[in-house]
């Protein structure tokens, strides 16, 4: 026996084979990219004109200050951790970005799910 004889599947499973790599690209083929929408600049208005307190921070903001910000999310499939202060470098998610501004077209590097799959992480 050589030690350079390869492994060579019969006709059933050579086409088996094949006919699932042409499902996996025709996948991939008509499955539409992701599009990522262009976001217009906030205009921020004067604190006065808004009859706001200068360092008021409004209702809604106040969770994001208590701590959510720094809220880790699991994958409930694979149990990977998301952590907002390491980020995500193979999507572009830069560290300290909140769970909720991760971009909804992230999926878990681990298992490939999507981002409807993650719960808060408690530990």
């Amino acid at each position: 026996l050589s030690l350079k004889a390869k492994w060579r599947p019969d006709g059933n499973a050579l086409a088996a084979c094949r006919e699932h790599g042409r499902s996996i690209a025709r996948q991939w083929a008509l499955s539409p990219l992701p599009a990522k929408a262009a976001q217009p600049e906030p205009v921020a208005a004067p604190a006065a004109a808004l009859d706001v307190p200068v360092n008021a921070a409004p209702k809604s903001c106040a969770s994001a200050a208590t701590g959510d910000a720094d809220q880790k999310m699991i994958c409930s499939v694979c149990l990977w951790v998301y952590d907002p202060a390491t980020g995500e470098d193979s999507q572009d998610v830069a560290p300290g970005t909140a769970w909720a501004d991760v971009p909804e077209d992230f999926l878990c590097p681990e298992c490939g799910m999507g981002k409807d799959v993650f719960d808060p992480y408690e530990g």
